[in-house]
């Protein structure tokens, strides 16, 4: 608890972006710390993952260094005469292109003077991470200003119309109406340009069409720019960056294949968010959340993976007389001392909760509960049970026949 505001610390008030080797090492660091320096079972990135998603939401420190960094991109946006007096300072190395509009220029301007100022460069450096992670497109946009971009430029150079500036025209959105651009006399009767400057509207028009398809580009702001600014205030700001980053990961990061192919399921992306927030509805105990959790994840060691290992000389279950495989669904399963065992709980169970309870591999190892008819009250105790049975199981892993209720 004390490592992460320390870090957070360094990161709002260093203008530097870390190595991609420095991030590198703190997640080794931290995947020792949570290991305790064994060989890690269940990798950082899923560790780091949202709960829904098959996670623990452990601390991404990328996520947070970005995080910190773009709080200074939302004061570039939302200026105000509380802003800070740094922002003036920044303005002034930028000249002519206002810090506003930077976030909306492609990463061309890299040649900048301006990018040369650490403070800005950070910044923006972490703006174009930040679109890569969450798979935002950095294309021109309604809010992509017109002047001083390096996207448009006549006679090699980015184009600039003062007296156009002086109007009022400064973005795309300001030369668009129903995704189409507008024609000379629209722009006369808006902004009052001048009938003499129809040579300077049809090249604009032209060095625009030539980088936009106005046809099928409805100029939307990337999914980044529209949910960071909706942050208007500066409370909890870190936090909310954090949550966007963290919710553009969509896929679950369970062995999911493993288990549809164990009990015959249906792939289903549902299902399986479901039965991750199971783990953590059912209960505030971390320790049961965290067997549950492990189940699901299938990190305990079988005879079969020992023999892959080449621990052991064979793979076949030695506390049954199946002469199967000791697989993750044997050894949490049908193994005959641990079948019996659930069956003895499963049957307990119905007499206490007064309702059937079947002994299916989906509900008393996945904690699954949709094929089952019971009060709403019951389903949390029903799954805290579950949990301790399997509990029992793993303290008896290598004695099965111990399995049982006391």
């Amino acid at each position: 608890m004390k490592t992460l505001p320390q870090i957070n610390y360094l990161f709002s008030l260093l203008p530097i972006t870390p190595t991609d080797n420095w991030f590198q090492t703190l997640n080794s660091l931290t995947t020792q710390f949570y290991w305790k320096n064994k060989k890690s079972r269940i990798s950082l990135s899923t560790l780091q993952n949202s709960k829904p998603q098959g996670g623990l939401e452990a601390p991404n420190f990328l996520y947070y260094f970005l995080s910190n960094q773009l709080q200074y991109l939302l004061k570039w946006i939302h200026t105000d005469q509380s802003s800070p007096p740094w922002l003036q300072i920044e303005q002034n190395h930028c000249k002519t292109t206002s810090l506003s509009d930077l976030p909306f220029l492609p990463q061309s301007i890299k040649k900048q003077d301006y990018y040369n100022n650490i403070t800005v460069s950070s910044t923006l450096t972490a703006w174009w991470k930040a679109h890569e992670i969450t798979k935002s497109s950095l294309a021109p946009c309604r809010l992509s200003p017109m002047w001083h971009n390096p996207d448009f430029q006549l006679y090699n150079t980015p184009v600039y119309f003062p007296s156009w500036q002086h109007k009022g025209i400064t973005h795309l959105h300001h030369l668009f109406e129903n995704n189409q651009f507008i024609s000379f006399n629209t722009l006369i009767q808006k902004y009052g340009v001048g009938r003499d400057q129809f040579l300077q509207y049809q090249q604009l028009k032209s060095i625009i069409k030539s980088k936009i398809n106005t046809s099928n580009n409805i100029l939307q702001s990337s999914y980044l720019s529209e949910e960071i600014f909706k942050i208007t205030t500066p409370k909890k700001i870190i936090s909310k960056m954090y949550k966007l980053f963290s919710l553009s990961e969509t896929s679950i990061t369970l062995p999911t294949t493993k288990w549809e192919k164990d009990l015959a399921l249906p792939p289903n992306l549902d299902f399986w968010i479901q039965i991750n927030k199971n783990i953590f509805s059912m209960t505030t105990n971390t320790n049961l959340q965290l067997i549950q959790y492990k189940t699901i994840h299938r990190i305990h060691i079988t005879q079969g993976k020992m023999f892959k290992m080449g621990l052991i000389s064979t793979d076949i279950c030695s506390q049954c007389t199946l002469g199967h495989t000791d697989d993750y669904l044997h050894a949490t399963w049908s193994c005959q001392p641990v079948l019996s065992f659930w069956i003895t709980v499963t049957e307990t169970l119905s007499c206490i909760l007064g309702c059937r309870i079947p002994a299916s591999p989906t509900l008393c190892l996945l904690g699954d509960l949709t094929h089952i008819t019971i009060p709403t009250k019951h389903n949390n105790p029903l799954l805290i049970s579950l949990t301790i049975a399997k509990k029992i199981i793993f303290q008896n892993w290598k004695s099965k026949h111990s399995c049982h209720i006391t």
